[in-house]
């Protein structure tokens, strides 16, 4: 191509045709295709003749091949020189301060348009409208866009992606309806940027909405939309209709199947994301870095080795194992197989090692205990890059008994020296660490030392008193924290139910129940009933424990009756922990704890025909291996 062109301008050379305004024009818009800008500065500077057109072309060549500086001082020379711009200009000269990253120049820029003719035109305001938007200044794109005399298609797309770019959902939605209202065609772009901000907030109604505009529209269903449509599905975990949408799109590309697999493993449908992976194969679809990383966390939770180890090799004969996103996949997948050997040896063999490289060493090794090492590796990861909360979450998250406090307070204060400690993610870990270690006065400073205390920290700090058997404690908090005008969910009220339970607070734990519906609105689940379940057994009601299942009409609920059931084993109640027993074993037969906790129950009562009778039933259910391993180890 390039010795094309040369040839062409040797010619024109020539022909002596080299300065005339036209054919220098179309050789300057040549060369800036190809980046040679010198070459195109170069027939610019020849011309005998340089309009405005010629201008407008050398301006967009040094805009378009990211030399916005040399594109601004174009325009001005432009302006010194006599030259009107046109929209052409404008438009040229605005994509120069994106590429400049220069909102300064653009606002100078565009109080120079405000004393134009160009001031409404559409194309100029719209390349205003997508300039503030690409900086972030939406309140300026509004204003842009809201002055505009005549919008079309492409002015309303630019202003909706403008929302959508910086991570605002709501106004692309309102004002769609808008532009329906205006007359104005919408096109794949709409739809896109309407789409991208159903995902943004979840929309699952709206995107179904939109999803049936375009099939009763005229706009061709293609690959973007088909992902969209199947993104936005997957985000909100309807995941059947993402899969009935993918199997009806009869031509696949490789991006669809990616948003499908990513789907599955995002909502931790690992299982079925390598069954369509086998079904892709089958299919001959290529692989891409995208569908590697995807493929490796399933596998990683699945522990599916041969698998994994397969895709690993696909990896490496395709070239993507170097790949950083795909080389810290490996480096989990490995580390979470408990291989923690090849893990380091693949993160030793990692070129441009990142932040979430190193994380991923340092959660693995401290998820196995080895807080040492991780602690190693955190010290010469600071050598490279600097450790961000995630670094400093993984290792306390794992550090969990008294012997390893001295470790915890030495990451407490490479926190404090990284000015993380008002981060709330790096608090509620720190608050969880001191409470597993048993330290709640260290736990309760971190707690009140947190600028901003979120809900999460207070669950955390309600869970710390809970677990430390503190539930006075916990309950005057949880009345602090309504008190400070926060909202409690269904967290909050596990861990308050918990800490009721702990210390056998029956009132409190009745009225933050009744609270939980009434006052909240909030569902109890099976684990909220259970706390109740384990608040009366505590305390010996175990008649009034079995008159709140049944009250509560919660008998499907696993959960309660073998809590009812481990309480019954506490207070030696045979009758009721017999009923307990055998609700347990129809709603889940083949789980061995029910026939456990019965079997100590009756043992305890000396009621062997009964025992023998049990034992025989867990032979029948598949459970003989199990009751093998109970002999074994001297328990039945």
């Amino acid at each position: 191509m390039l010795d094309m062109g040369n040839m062409v301008h040797g010619t024109i050379v020539k022909l002596g045709f080299d300065t005339d305004s036209f054919i220098g024009t179309s050789l300057i818009k040549m060369y800036g295709e190809m980046d040679l800008l010198e070459d195109a500065q170069h027939v610019f500077d020849k011309l005998n003749n340089r309009t405005v057109v010629s201008w407008n072309v050398l301006i967009d060549a040094y805009a378009q091949n990211d030399q916005g500086q040399k594109a601004v001082e174009l325009f001005w020379e432009m302006h010194d020189v006599g030259i009107k711009p046109d929209d052409g200009t404008f438009v040229s000269v605005l994509n120069a301060c994106l590429s400049l990253n220069s909102i300064m120049d653009g606002k100078v820029i565009h109080s120079r348009i405000k004393a134009t003719q160009y001031e409404h035109h559409v194309v100029v305001t719209t390349a205003l409208v997508n300039m503030y938007g690409r900086f972030g200044d939406l309140d300026e794109a509004y204003s842009v866009f809201m002055n505009m005399k005549h919008r079309n298609t492409v002015s309303w797309n630019t202003f909706l992606s403008a929302y959508t770019q910086n991570g605002m959902a709501m106004e692309p939605l309102q004002s769609f309806y808008q532009m329906l209202q205006e007359g104005i065609m919408v096109n794949k772009l709409t739809y896109l940027s309407i789409l991208t901000a159903c995902e943004m907030l979840s929309a699952l109604e709206e995107c179904r909405r939109f999803h049936a505009m375009i099939l009763c529209s005229e706009h061709k269903m293609d690959c973007s939309l088909q992902t969209a449509i199947i993104n936005v599905y997957g985000k909100c975990g309807e995941l059947e209709e993402a899969s009935v949408y993918f199997d009806s799109v009869q031509q696949r590309s490789l991006v669809l199947w990616n948003v499908m697999i990513s789907a599955y493993v995002q909502h931790c449908h690992d299982k079925k994301a390598l069954e369509l992976f086998d079904i892709m194969q089958m299919e001959k679809v290529g692989l891409d870095e995208s569908m590697v990383v995807s493929l490796l966390k399933a596998c990683s939770n699945l522990s599916t080795y041969d698998k994994g180890m397969s895709i690993h090799a696909s990896a490496i004969k395709m070239g993507f194992d170097n790949q950083i996103d795909v080389g810290t996949a490996l480096v989990t997948m490995y580390g979470k197989w408990g291989m923690l050997e090849e893990a380091n040896l693949l993160f030793s063999g990692l070129d441009g090692r990142n932040v979430i490289t190193w994380n991923a060493l340092i959660a693995v090794y401290a998820q196995y205990g080895h807080i040492q090492e991780a602690m190693h590796f955190m010290q010469k990861m600071n050598g490279h890059v600097q450790p961000d909360k995630f670094t400093f979450i993984s290792i306390l998250n794992n550090i969990g008994t008294s012997s390893t406090i001295e470790e915890g307070k030495y990451v407490h204060a490479l926190i404090v020296s990284e000015g993380l400690e008002q981060c709330t993610n790096v608090g509620t870990a720190l608050i969880s660490m001191y409470g597993e270690c048993g330290d709640i006065e260290a736990a309760r400073l971190v707690f009140d030392k947190m600028y901003e205390q979120s809900v999460v920290a207070w669950n955390c700090m309600l869970s710390t008193y809970a677990q430390l058997g503190l539930g006075k404690i916990a309950f005057n908090l949880y009345l602090d924290m309504l008190n400070e005008g926060l909202k409690p969910n269904a967290v909050t009220f596990l861990c308050i139910l918990s800490a009721c339970s702990h210390s056998g607070l029956l009132e409190e734990g009745l009225s933050c129940f009744a609270s939980m519906k009434d006052d909240y609105k909030i569902e109890p689940k099976a684990e909220h009933f259970g706390c109740i379940v384990d608040l009366y057994g505590r305390l010996g009601e175990l008649k009034e424990a079995e008159r709140f299942i049944h009250r509560m009409q919660i008998e499907h609920h696993t959960l309660v009756w073998r809590t009812l059931l481990g309480a019954c084993k506490r207070h030696n109640n045979v009758e009721i922990g017999i009923r307990a027993a055998e609700h347990a074993l129809i709603l889940d037969p083949k789980s061995p704890t029910p026939y456990i906790l019965l079997s100590d129950l009756l043992t305890e009562n000396q009621m062997w025909d009964e025992i023998a009778a049990l034992k025989e039933r867990m032979i029948q259910r598949g459970l003989g291996d199990f009751l093998d391993g109970l002999k074994a180890w001297g328990i039945t």
